[in-house]
């Protein structure tokens, strides 16, 4: 870089004299009062913008060297990781789906089971009813027997399976299971009480399977109703 012009007029020890004549000695300019002095190089210096960009580019590539020695993956290790969680996010699906199969299977199964076990039984009663039928002897007391032992017979099968019928007569009314289809005066049983059950109810693994149907107690009125001692 060429020397500027210093401002200014030169301080006595900054001029040298020689066989040349008179001439400036730099290194006295430097070293004077600092009207001399050259100027910092200016921030738009090419020479420097280059030099901060050179310098710039090898920090980049020495961050990249070293994440690469860091244990930075390679596309050909992440491919091949990429493939194997696949291939097990594959697997875990089709296990699922045959266990939603397998599942439903089961439970098919168990339910046509108990749906047999009820329909043998009732078969059972239906042998008997066809029995009882069959028989042309005429004897209506031993037909009634018949029919009594067929009737116990299907009880006994209701129970094997949970179903059992509940006392309807002389509780108080309940519609969560029974259902009132005429009232009655209050002279068999008391005000809000079952007088009489018109069908019997039934429970299948303690719910109400099928309401009573009965008759309700109803005292007249201006008659005071009777009350549990």
């Amino acid at each position: 870089m060429p020397l500027q012009r210093p401002r200014g007029p030169l301080p006595a020890r900054a001029l040298r004299w020689g066989d040349g004549g008179c001439r400036a000695d730099p290194h006295a300019i430097r070293e004077g009062d600092g009207r001399g002095r050259l100027p910092p190089a200016r921030r738009g210096d090419p020479h420097r913008v280059r030099e901060r960009l050179v310098s710039d580019n090898e920090k980049q590539e020495q961050k990249e060297e070293a994440d690469a020695a860091g244990g930075a993956e390679s596309p050909a290790a992440l491919r091949l990781e990429i493939a194997g969680l696949t291939d097990k996010w594959l697997r875990a699906a089709a296990d699922l789906e045959n266990y939603r199969k397998r599942t439903a299977r089961d439970r098919e199964r168990d339910l046509w089971s108990a749906r047999a076990g009820v329909a043998l039984a009732l078969l059972e009663v239906l042998d008997d009813l066809e029995r009882a039928l069959a028989d042309d002897k005429g004897d209506a007391e031993a037909f009634r027997r018949g029919v009594e032992l067929i009737r116990s017979k299907f009880l006994s099968a209701l129970d094997s399976i949970g179903v059992s019928p509940f006392v309807s007569v002389g509780e108080p009314f309940d519609p969560e299971k029974h259902e009132a289809l005429a009232r009655v005066p209050a002279t068999q049983a008391e005000d809000g009480r079952v007088a009489a059950e018109i069908r019997r109810g039934y429970r299948w693994g303690g719910r109400v399977l099928r309401h009573a149907l009965v008759a309700v107690a109803e005292a007249a009125h201006g008659e005071k109703p009777k009350v549990d001692a």
